[in-house]
């Protein structure tokens, strides 16, 4: 697995920055331009979405292997705000149900949304690159 590249979101500029930074990985990683497109994109909404809820947080990218898979792995990470504003916001955009605790995967990606109250919020995206 690849080193995280980690963004720190403050504000919309750093937002830009992590979609920026998820585009070049997944293009030395070998997706095609739309996949390239369409990872850029989930992540800046991802990582907006986020943004606009918390106002803070962590953007963390890494290429990662799995069962000889190869992929992009973003992570974004927030400290003490509740779930409920930030999975409805993803969870309407993407059409995913809203639990607390949500993972979806099929073969070309993985979605996975983790929260406790106090302790913050999780939100896992991992795209495979078709073999």
């Amino acid at each position: 697995m690849g080193t995280y590249k980690v963004t720190i979101i403050r504000n919309s500029i750093d937002v830009v920055v992590a979609r920026t930074i998820a585009r070049e990985m997944v293009k030395r990683a070998g997706f095609g331009v739309i996949d390239q497109a369409q990872i850029a994109t989930a992540i800046n909404n991802l990582t907006h979405g986020f943004f606009l809820h918390t106002k803070a947080g962590t953007v963390k990218l890494r290429t990662v292997v799995k069962d000889g898979n190869h992929g992009i792995e973003m992570l974004c990470e927030n400290a003490g705000v509740n779930i409920d504003a930030i999975s409805k916001y993803i969870c309407n955009r993407y059409t995913w149900s809203t639990k607390t605790d949500h993972i979806d995967a099929d073969q070309n990606g993985e979605f996975q949304i983790c929260s406790q109250n106090e302790a913050g919020t999780s939100i896992r995206y991992c795209k495979w690159l078709a073999s």
